[in-house]
């Protein structure tokens, strides 16, 4: 099996039963972001044992453009394992929880838009227009896929500056 692809569902696996863990504990704590932080923590550490990996298999060599992709492969295979738990798991075995978070969300985004001073006008045209996106879908799972393919990038435009290694042009 190809390394990226390997190490991508690892990666999904690990983030996947992570936050079918914390569901499964309490699963008002998804919305905690200390457990984003957590599985960000999980996502640097497999792109580096991974990239590592890779030099090594590579005698000690890995250039920008291959590390750049071994971890953007991993990233984005992982990244869609948990898009097809979340729309499974919230669409087909919990809807009634995925309702409760997204009111949960949406309290939330009201307290937030009270700080800023938003006006009770404005509060509730802006929350009924959240109302009516189902959060949890399949859609805006995807508009959510997009945006994490994107800080993929970026995570793994940082990744591979570090691991990158240039093999010497003259020995």
């Amino acid at each position: 099996m190809n390394h990226s692809v390997r190490y991508g569902l690892i990666l999904g696996a690990l983030n996947v039963a992570f936050t079918a863990g914390v569901f499964l504990i309490d699963y008002k704590l998804i919305q905690n972001p200390l457990i984003g932080f957590l599985i960000f923590g999980i996502t640097i550490a497999v792109l580096f044992i991974a990239g590592f990996e890779l030099r090594k298999k590579n005698g000690g060599y890995l250039t920008f453009k291959n590390a750049l992709a071994s971890s953007f492969v991993i990233y984005a295979i992982a990244a869609v394992l948990v898009v097809t738990y979340n729309v499974l798991q919230y669409n087909v075995f919990t809807p009634e929880i995925a309702q409760e978070l997204q009111k949960e969300a949406l309290n939330q985004q009201v307290a937030v838009w009270e700080s800023f001073g938003m006006s009770d006008e404005q509060i509730d045209e802006n929350a009924a227009a959240m109302e009516d996106r189902n959060l949890f879908g399949l859609t805006w799972q995807l508009v959510g896929l997009a945006g994490n393919l994107f800080f993929g990038l970026i995570i793994s435009l940082v990744v591979a500056a570090i691991i990158k290694k240039k093999e010497p042009e003259f020995d």
